[in-house]
């Protein structure tokens, strides 16, 4: 009896220790939450300047770069 209960203890925790580790892996991904952890800038030649807003009464604007 005495070893079935210890048998039984060591898989609870055996479990517990695994649904962390597995919450922690999927928690840990990149874009988990659907949005992404980095911001990604990539140089694109054939892309146009583009108007992106006002800053201070300046005019923003990108031009060869895409931000996603």
């Amino acid at each position: 009896m005495k070893k079935i209960v210890i048998f039984t203890i060591i898989i609870l925790v055996i479990c517990a220790l695994g649904h962390l580790v597995i919450k922690w892996l999927f928690s840990s991904q990149n874009n988990s939450t659907g949005i992404s952890h980095y911001l990604v800038i990539t140089i694109d030649k054939n892309s146009p300047k583009e108007y992106v807003g006002e800053l201070e009464g300046h005019k923003v604007c990108k031009e060869n770069k895409s931000i996603k």
